[in-house]
């Protein structure tokens, strides 16, 4: 945890996430899988909002949310078993970046589909 005295936010750097995400897998979800969800969310919503895909490794996840290897691909599994997110496998996936993940969008609404 950072010394540093937090001196407020910024406005209006936010990221948009879906109600769904607060309504319904916060209450669902364990509290590490949730972290997890919240930081899939911030990549897809706010980092890559124009493709919705967040191009996002396990070893990032975990150096985002402070958990450990395990704990992470649990809570990707249980984030996944879910329905909130989706596993993308890209054709040409490279080293360390094997797998990417999004968010589950509703049908039509999907930046993977053509």
């Amino acid at each position: 945890m950072s010394e540093e005295k937090f001196d407020g936010f910024d406005w209006p750097r936010f990221t948009q996430m879906p109600n769904p995400i607060f309504d319904r897998f916060m209450l669902e979800l364990s509290a590490t899988a949730f972290v997890v969800l919240a930081a899939i969310a911030h990549q897809c919503m706010y980092h890559h909002k124009e493709s919705g895909e967040a191009p996002i490794s396990q070893t990032e996840l975990q150096r985002q949310t402070g958990l450990s290897h395990p704990t992470v691909r649990k809570a990707l599994r249980e984030c996944m078993d879910s329905g909130a997110i989706i596993m993308i496998e890209p054709p040409e996936a490279k080293p360390p970046l094997a797998a990417m993940y999004s968010l589950r969008f509703k049908a039509g609404q999907s930046p993977f589909e053509d």
